[in-house]
């Protein structure tokens, strides 16, 4: 790792640090049905949520496989629906498929928008006006925030002790944000040292760590983005019939390799000629000093602290995330 990747990676964790985002998805929902429409169509309970609040979900097709993985913060007049960069024509084709007689309108803001990650660090105390108090211990929470007379959607994107904070502003005054940031002493850091802690922190991205072939159960985050309770949604049968009566047989998980040889995403990890696993995200670990990769294992491996020898080298099942925030 280089000095100034390290550099970026503790500013995100332990400073004041910020890295504008890759350009991401986002697309809005108005009109009166919103709310009722994407409720039935994604795995958590949008219909409970009010303005200020928000939620992770699937959007699951009608097999309960994996359209997108979304963040989902409700505004007082409309439903905002974030997601990994590239993902807006596959949202909007799946949505409009069933959009008949709705009142709601779906519009693609992913050109018009940004956002720009703040870290964990020291943002909670920086950022101390009343309205980030109240966000702070709320995961998906957010709220209005002033920068320099710039109004900006101040957004607390985790539920760790010490949330990570992001920014989602307009295209148009993102320099002018940057700006206010650097006046208030923060430091702009590196997109690879945003990768090292999403991976870290186990947070899947569409693409890459989830496809359309995978069920929401594999991905291990059922308390954060599936409500069991919020009754029927397209591919709730499959989802519910798997938590009732089943389970998956590959599960997401943290992959440590002992040798430290770090193997590159869609390696297959093969024991004795068989498919025990595939790595999908590899980084190098501050955390771990050693490398670390996000991937599949099959059930039977899945078990926290398993060693095992493969085609890639002898590995380490780690459970997620490995590190909050």
């Amino acid at each position: 790792m280089s000095s100034s990747l390290e550099q970026s990676y503790r500013e995100l964790k332990e400073g004041l640090g910020f890295c504008v985002l890759n350009a991401r998805t986002t697309i809005e929902l108005k009109g009166a049905d919103r709310a009722q429409f994407l409720h039935n169509f994604c795995t958590n309970d949008v219909l409970g949520l009010t303005p200020g609040g928000g939620c992770e979900a699937f959007i699951t097709n009608a097999q309960g496989k994996i359209v997108a993985y979304v963040l989902i913060f409700c505004e007082a007049d409309s439903i905002i629906l974030e997601s990994d960069a590239d993902q807006a024509e596959s949202i909007l084709t799946h949505l409009d498929r069933y959009l008949i007689r709705e009142d709601v309108v779906l519009t693609d803001r992913s050109e018009e928008m940004r956002q720009i990650y703040l870290g964990s660090g020291t943002w909670h105390q920086a950022l101390s006006s009343p309205g980030t108090v109240e966000i702070r211990h709320q995961p998906m929470s957010h709220t209005r925030y002033d920068f320099g007379h710039r109004t900006v959607c101040l957004r607390n994107i985790t539920g760790t002790s010490l949330p990570v904070f992001q920014i989602s502003c307009l295209a148009e005054i993102q320099n002018q944000v940057v700006g206010s940031l650097q006046e208030l002493g923060a430091r702009p850091c590196s997109v690879d040292a945003v990768e090292i802690i999403r991976v870290e922190a186990g947070v899947p991205i569409y693409g890459a760590d989830i496809t359309d072939e995978n069920l929401p159960q594999e991905l291990g985050r059922e308390d954060s983005t599936i409500s069991f309770t919020k009754g029927c949604y397209l591919g709730q049968e499959t989802i519910a019939r798997i938590d009732a009566l089943g389970h998956v047989n590959w599960l997401f998980k943290g992959i440590r390799f002992l040798n430290d040889v770090s193997a590159q995403p869609g390696t297959e990890l093969m024991v004795d000629g068989t498919r025990m696993g595939r790595v999908t995200s590899s980084i190098y670990s501050p955390f771990l000093n050693s490398a670390f990769s996000l991937g599949y294992v099959r059930r039977e491996h899945g078990a926290t602290g398993t060693r095992i020898t493969t085609s890639a080298g002898p590995l380490e099942i780690l459970n997620l995330p490995l590190v909050d925030g």
